[in-house]
């Protein structure tokens, strides 16, 4: 379940949004956060957007407590491997299986 809803927005219109859950590692990191979604609009993208919606997610999460946010992604997801790894997140650990027929890849940034 996921506690933080952040939306871009253009012109009035949603072009983007951002999930997030600080309660789904309680018991092993109460100052981490994680990552559910993120997605902006085709038309939107490549315009900075998906950074200002994580940057936008620190801000949130630090007056919360938290002081780190994890995301998984499919190990075939380049796109988003390298836009995390450009947003500063580093990758920690890796699943095999996590998902049907394929592997996944835990990113964490510290904020």
């Amino acid at each position: 379940m996921c506690e933080y809803t952040i939306v871009a927005e253009h012109k009035g219109k949603p072009v983007g949004v951002l999930l997030i859950s600080s309660e789904i590692h309680p018991v092993l990191d109460r100052k981490m956060a994680m990552l559910c979604y993120i997605a902006v609009d085709k038309q939107f993208r490549g315009r900075g957007i998906c950074k200002a919606l994580v940057e936008e997610a620190y801000r949130v999460l630090r007056k919360k407590g938290k002081r780190s946010m994890e995301v998984d992604v499919s190990v075939h997801n380049i796109q988003a491997r390298i836009f995390y790894t450009k947003a500063g997140f580093y990758p920690f650990w890796l699943s095999k299986n996590y998902m049907p027929h394929d592997n996944g890849i835990f990113y964490r940034i510290d904020f």
